[in-house]
């Protein structure tokens, strides 16, 4: 076997882990949790939102053919018969022409008034108002069933939820939802130069930080995670540790997946009968990857390299959480951006390198973070992207456009 002959292309590997992921069952919550949740039903409105013509504006509620023709040479006197308070109940009302009602944003308008005019546009007396330019007819009413409509599907199963759809559940009253259950993942790290954040380092270790990462990420993308703890570089101990997580719907190991003397993760998991269907991948960082799966559930794993620990994460894992709870939506936004530095690159497996994009006149410019080794964890925080580089590409000028993605885009 040639020596790139074993390395999985990323899109196969989106595919094959894609084939292989099973949805979890559906429970029913509050709405109040919904969170982050993903809908395992459609959400069709029982009601109409708002449920009346209201105002837009505080201001005075008139017919439209009392002002339609007025002007500082031809004002308009219109009596004040009332006031109308958001929560009113004024509205089945008849207001009749030549007279004008005080309205409140969100109240209810009035039956015969078409038009509402903002305290500001008009001069208020104590008994009528005084109107010098018109308005167009239905101008600052919101009409029933604007924003959401009886008998509409508002939400989609597949839809994940967040603030806007939240309140929505909550404008429509649906105070349970169907959705699907989080999968249960289990995160072991291995090797024997991993210690615990707070215990005494000697000589040669390295703090355990991919097991935190994993933990937040995991959390982020909708999982329910829980920490194993650390496999020592035993077959004995490792296959312990793996044994333990089989009650698991997903698996993720860290470390010992590369073809070293103690990488023993890919061994010991084909002993406890998963069909291992990637054995590395096309890419940089991240090529030492392993992914498996047996009847229940699916095994990833990842590199022992902090920043390919991530990177592989972002882009499998999350994929295959998302997709087991029922989501449409895996992709992470694209962009075309012009590259502001040369990048030294060999042909052969693409590329994510750690970048930081700006927009400067209306065009995208991204660099990279800096140095882009694989155990760089802070080339991950100071990024707001992958800036990435194809695998048949080699060396890339400054000027040259290349394809981003964002995997921090709330706020940059």
């Amino acid at each position: 076997m040639k020596k790139e002959e074993y390395l999985t292309p990323i899109e196969d590997a989106f595919e094959i882990i894609s084939k292989a992921v099973k949805k979890t069952e559906i429970e029913t919550i509050n709405f109040i949790d919904g969170y982050n949740r993903i809908l395992a039903e459609d959400v069709v409105s029982q009601i109409s939102i708002p449920p009346l013509n209201n105002s837009a504006m505080d201001g005075y509620a008139v017919h439209f053919s009392d002002i339609k023709d007025s002007s500082g040479e031809n004002p308009v006197e219109l009596k004040i018969i009332g006031e109308m308070q958001a929560g009113g109940d004024f509205a089945n009302e008849l207001v009749e022409k030549g007279s004008a009602i005080r309205i409140m944003t969100g109240a209810p308008v009035p039956r015969g008034v078409d038009v509402v005019i903002p305290v500001e546009n008009l001069q208020e007396n104590s008994e009528t108002i005084i109107v010098t330019s018109p308005l167009k007819e239905y101008a600052n009413i919101r009409f029933a069933g604007e924003d959401v409509k009886i008998g509409q599907a508002v939400l989609k199963k597949g839809d994940k939820l967040d603030s806007p759809e939240i309140g929505l559940l909550a404008s429509m009253d649906k105070q349970f939802i169907s959705v699907y259950k989080k999968p249960r993942v289990a995160i072991i790290a291995t090797g024997d130069e991993i210690v615990e954040p707070g215990m005494s380092v000697k000589a040669g270790q390295i703090r355990n930080s991919n097991a935190y990462t994993l933990l937040t990420d995991m959390k982020k993308y909708g999982a329910e995670p829980t920490y194993l703890g650390i496999a020592d570089d035993t077959d004995e101990n490792l296959k312990n540790k793996l044994k333990q997580a089989l009650d698991f719907d997903i698996i993720i190991t860290t470390g010992g997946v590369s073809f070293g003397r103690y990488d023993l993760v890919k061994d010991v998991v084909k002993d406890l009968g998963f069909n291992i269907k990637i054995e590395a991948m096309k890419m940089k960082p991240g090529k030492p990857f392993v992914f498996g799966i047996d009847e229940k559930r699916l095994f990833f794993g990842l590199p022992g390299n902090p920043v390919s620990t991530m990177i592989a994460s972002s882009l499998f894992v999350r994929r295959a959480i998302i997709q087991s709870m029922g989501g449409k939506k895996v992709e992470k936004p694209q962009f075309d951006a012009i590259l502001k530095h040369d990048i030294k690159k060999k042909p052969g497996r693409k590329h994510y390198n750690r970048g930081f994009f700006t927009v400067e006149n209306e065009t995208i410019y991204v660099s990279t973070t800096g140095e882009q080794g694989s155990g760089i964890l802070r080339s991950m925080n100071e990024a707001n992207c992958y800036l990435i580089v194809d695998e048949e590409i080699a060396n890339v000028k400054s000027g040259s456009k290349v394809k981003i993605e964002l995997f921090k885009h709330m706020e940059i």
